[in-house]
C-alpha cells in the first residue's frame, strides 16, 4: 500500500512486508502476487514462533511428537508456506537467482532453499529494518546525516544497488543496528568434540548456546556499548574490533549464506525510504526488544512524513 503524508503505520508490519517483497524480488523476479501474500503474511508469525520455540525451548524434542494446538497451528502454517513456495517455483522455474539455486539441487534442494531464504531472509531484515528507523528517529542528528548523504548520492531518482559504495554512513548505521539488535540473538550449537570454555568441560555431543547481542555489548571489544554510534564503524576514526566480537550473522560452515545481501538489502532499504520520508514514532511510545526467535521491538506506531522538496 502506498504511504502518504501525515499516515500512522505499524512499524512492524511494513517493514515486514517490504523485506517479503525484496526476497521475492530477488528470487522470483517479482514481489508475491496479492494472494500469495496474505497467505505469507499470515502464517510467518506462527511459523518462526514455532521455528523460535525447536530451536530454544527446553522441551523442543517434544513439539512435534506431542499433540496440541501448537502443533497444529505450526504445521498448518508450514504447509501454506510450503504450497506458496511450490506453486511460484512451478510457475516460473527459471528465473536466475532459481537457476543458479537449482544447480546440481533436486526439486526438493530447490524448495528447501526458496523456503529458508524466504522466511529467514524476509523476518529477520524486517526486524532490523524497523530497528534501523527506530534509531534513526532517536537520533536525529544522525538521521540528518543520512538524508544529506542520501540526497546527494540519488537526489530525486530510484536507489539503485550501484549507488551502495556511495552511502558509506548509510551503511554504517545498518551494521550499527545489527550490533545494537541483531535479529538472531541467540544461536544453538552442538559441540563436534570434547573441549573446555570459560573453565567448564563441555562433552561431545552438547547443545551450547551463544548470544551476538551480549557479545556486540561487550565493553571489552566496544567503548560505549549501549551508544548508537555509526560513526565506530569508520576506519578513519576507530579500529575493527577484533575478529569474532562481530557476528550478526553468525560465523563458519554454519554462518548465514545471505549476510551480505541482508546488508546490501538494510542499506538500499533505508536509502529508499529515508529519500522522502520522516519516520516517527508517536508521542508515548517505548519500543522495546522482543526476545522471541528474532530480535524484533514490541508493536510500535510511527507517523509518515514527506521531507520538504522530496
Amino acid at each position: 500500500m502506498p504511504w502518504y503524508h501525515g499516515q500512522r503505520i505499524d512499524l512492524n508490519t511494513e517493514t515486514a512486508a517490504l523485506a517479503l517483497d525484496v526476497v521475492a524480488a530477488t528470487l522470483f523476479g517479482r514481489p508475491l502476487p496479492d494472494g500469495f501474500a496474505s497467505t505469507v503474511h499470515h502464517a510467518l508469525p506462527t511459523v518462526v514462533t514455532g521455528l523460535g520455540l525447536r530451536a530454544y525451548g527446553p522441551a523442543a524434542a517434544l513439539l512435534d511428537r506431542w499433540p496440541g494446538r501448537e502443533r497444529r497451528r505450526y504445521r498448518s502454517a508450514l504447509a501454506d508456506i510450503h504450497a506458496v513456495v511450490d506453486s511460484l517455483i512451478e510457475a516460473d522455474p527459471n528465473t536466475p537467482a532459481l537457476t543458479r539455486l537449482s544447480t546440481d539441487a533436486d526439486h526438493a534442494q530447490l524448495h528447501d532453499d526458496v523456503t529458508s531464504l524466504l522466511i529467514g531472509g524476509s523476518h529477520t531484515s524486517g526486524a532490523a529494518a524497523a530497528w534501523t528507523f527506530i534509531l534513526l528517529a532517536r537520533h536525529p542528528s544522525i538521521r540528518r546525516r543520512v538524508h544529506d548523504e542520501v540526497d546527494r548520492t540519488i537526489g530525486d531518482r530510484p536507489v539503485k544497488a550501484t549507488d551502495l559504495p556511495a552511502l558509506d554512513l548509510t551503511g554504517r548505521v545498518v551494521r550499527e543496528t545489527l550490533r545494537l539488535y541483531p535479529p538472531i540473538w541467540l544461536f544453538p550449537r552442538h559441540t563436534a568434540e570434547e573441549t573446555e570454555l570459560g573453565g567448564h568441560r563441555i562433552p561431545p555431543g552438547a547443545q551450547i548456546f551463544y548470544s551476538p547481542y551480549a557479545l556486540h555489548r561487550d565493553p571489552r571489544w566496544y567503548h560505549a556499548p549501549d551508544t548508537f554510534d555509526p560513526d565506530r564503524w569508520n576506519p578513519e576514526q576507530h579500529p575493527a574490533p577484533p575478529r569474532g566480537a562481530y557476528l550478526p550473522f553468525a560465523a563458519g560452515v554454519h554462518g548465514c549464506p545471505g549476510g551480505d545481501f541482508a546488508l546490501a538489502e538494510l542499506t538500499l532499504l533505508t536509502a529508499a525510504v529515508a529519500r522522502r520520508w520522516h519516520l516517527d514514532p508517536v508521542p508515548g511510545s517505548r519500543p522495546r526488544p522482543v526476545a522471541a526467535a528474532t530480535l524484533g521491538p514490541t508493536p510500535v506506531t510511527m507517523t509518515i512524513t514527506e521531507r520538504p522538496n522530496a
